[in-house]
Parts: C-alpha cells; sequence; structure tokens
C-alpha cells in the first residue's frame, strides 16, 4: 500500500487518475498561453494590419449568388484568432450583355458576334444576400444606361442565374422584379428570368469574381493592405482592370428591405426554371418549368409540351417618395 505523499510519478496512478491529471494538465496549459498571448498583445505595439484572402465563390449572370470574402493580415498578434478578427465583404459579380447598336456603357466593352459585354462587380461590408440585396447590388448596374440615353432602344431584359431559394428563386425576388423594374426601367415591356439547372450554376461571373480575387491576393502579397471596402475597391482600381467596380452602401440595402412586405407565398417553385412577366398584366407572373423564349406569350409552351402557371403578385409595396432612377434595357447575363 502506498503512502501518502510518496507518488512522484505519472506512472504510479491508476489509469484513471492518469487521464483525469492529463484533462487538468492540458487545461492549465491553455490558460497559462491564453494568458501569455494577452499578456504580450498589452507590451506589443499594434501589429501592421495587412492585406486580405478571401473566400468564396460570387456568382451571377445578371444577378447571381453573392459571396463573401473574408480579411486576413500579414503580420498579426498572437491574440489575434484565425477567423472571429477578420471582417468579411459581399461581392457581387456578373456579366452584361447588350446589342453592338445601342450607345456604348464603357470604352472597356468588349464585343463579340455583334453583342457587346461589360463584367461589373459591386461591393459591400453588408453581408445580407437576400432579394433585397441582390436589387440593391443590381441598382449601380441599372443606373449605368442611364447617362448613355439608351432607354428607349430596349424593351426586353433577361436575368440568368443560379436558383438558391434565399436569392433568387423566391416571392420576394418575383415581387421586386413586378414591382421595381416598371418604375426603375419605364422602357421595359418584359421580362423572363431563368434559373440554371442544379449543380450546373458556373458561367463567366465565376471568373470574374476569380480574377478579383486573385489580384487582391496579389497586393496582399506585395504588401498592400486592404482592410475595407473603400481600400478593396481603391486598390484593385489602380491595377487598371477593366471590371467595373462599385460600392454599395448599407442603408441602399436596408431601405429595400424596409419595403417589402405582406408578399404573397408562391408553392411549388423550386423545380420551376423561367418566370415571365411584361407590361401587358403587370401584376401577374408567369411560371415554367423550362426556359422557353419562342411561346413567351402563350399558355402553353408546344416544344417542351408544358402548361404554364399564373400567379397574381399583389402590391403594395412601393410609395410616391421612392427615388429610384435606372433605366435599362439591356440583357443582364
Amino acid at each position: 500500500m502506498r503512502e501518502k505523499g510518496v507518488i512522484k510519478s505519472i506512472n504510479n496512478l491508476s489509469n484513471r487518475q492518469q487521464r483525469i491529471r492529463r484533462k487538468e494538465w492540458k487545461k492549465d496549459s491553455r490558460n497559462y498561453r491564453k494568458r501569455k498571448s494577452l499578456q504580450q498583445a498589452k507590451e506589443t505595439p499594434e501589429a501592421e494590419e495587412t492585406r486580405v484572402g478571401s473566400r468564396g465563390s460570387p456568382r451571377i449572370q445578371s444577378g447571381r449568388k453573392v459571396a463573401k470574402r473574408t480579411y486576413s493580415s500579414l503580420s498579426e498578434v498572437q491574440a489575434a484568432h484565425f477567423g472571429a478578427s477578420k471582417k468579411q465583404l459581399s461581392l457581387y459579380t456578373g456579366v452584361l450583355y447588350f446589342k453592338e447598336n445601342t450607345k456604348d456603357l464603357d470604352e472597356n466593352a468588349e464585343a463579340d458576334n455583334g453583342t457587346k459585354n461589360l463584367s461589373f462587380c459591386t461591393v459591400s461590408e453588408n453581408l445580407d444576400h437576400g432579394a433585397h440585396a441582390v436589387w440593391a447590388h443590381l441598382k449601380p448596374i441599372l443606373e449605368e444606361l442611364v447617362p448613355n440615353n439608351v432607354s428607349s432602344k430596349v424593351d426586353s431584359v433577361h436575368f440568368w442565374t443560379d436558383g438558391p431559394s434565399s436569392q433568387y428563386k423566391n416571392r420576394f425576388n418575383f415581387f421586386y422584379l413586378t414591382e421595381l423594374l416598371p418604375i426603375l426601367c419605364p422602357s421595359i415591356k418584359r421580362s423572363t428570368w431563368n434559373f440554371s439547372a442544379a449543380d450546373h450554376g458556373k458561367g463567366p461571373m465565376d471568373g470574374v469574381g476569380g480574377a478579383l480575387k486573385r489580384m487582391a491576393d496579389t497586393l496582399v502579397v506585395r504588401g498592400t493592405d486592404i482592410t475595407d471596402s473603400d481600400s478593396f475597391l481603391q486598390n484593385l482600381k489602380k491595377t487598371e482592370t477593366t471590371v467595373k467596380l462599385y460600392k454599395i452602401e448599407n442603408t441602399d440595402i436596408a431601405n429595400l428591405k424596409e419595403k417589402s412586405k405582406d408578399i404573397p407565398q408562391i408553392s411549388n417553385i423550386m423545380q420551376k426554371h423561367q418566370i415571365i412577366w411584361n407590361t401587358i398584366e403587370k401584376k401577374k407572373i408567369t411560371i415554367q418549368d423550362l426556359s422557353c423564349f419562342s411561346c413567351i406569350q402563350e399558355d402553353v409552351c408546344s416544344h417542351f409540351i408544358t402548361k404554364k402557371r399564373h400567379v397574381l403578385m399583389n402590391s403594395i409595396l412601393f410609395h410616391t417618395n421612392i427615388n429610384l432612377k435606372f433605366y435599362s434595357r439591356t440583357w443582364l447575363v
């Protein structure tokens, strides 16, 4: 029988006592390292903040998934948490396609087979990815058309996106399509919103997002500080990229969110791939299983033999004091 106080090695303890003692040592060690790092942080001058790393893949084609970008630092104090201490940005990227006979939107627009395209990216520190945020991000893209006075030349707009229910395939987005688009684009007579098949949502917008994130990472490696949306935009514009960059304020998103309410539920929309709207019946949308641009005005699509479903969208959303100034008649893809 062992005498009390004689044990000097963990090997002299039982297996159960050894496990308990090891847990206590690990806990004490973690607490010691935490106290030590906090003490060093207080004694060390503020660490040099640096650049950002990226996360996620922004996607859109006339409105695609908004993705997050995470800030990181080149040199940090030991106490800095690898995740919680970093800010994030929302990047909304896409490509705008328009006919060559419309007035040029930008000198950097590239022409291909009679159609021009313009890559764009909107940046916001608001991480909200709802339908109201999507339309807030689309606002400067549509506003880009106003000073060029091309509103009378385009009467149709077609959106192509993937189908996340939190962003695009939901009643709020359809309601903005019927209520907001006519206010912003009076010349538009018809519009469609088309969803790609599940797991097949990659497109040119992914390339735009990847290129911008690679540029930002390169700037960070070279010692450039990117700590917020302003520094992100300023430094990327210095690279003379052909991608049009815009900043979205928190108030732009909040204003749209406050005005979306009392919107009716729409059942069985997850398997649908096209939403059709026109000015003949402004409060109604047409939903069908597959996208078809030849039978937009027909009740039954003769190409895919599918019957369309009509949904009435009640409107109490926008009031006369709304000051939105976009005019668009181009294809957003």
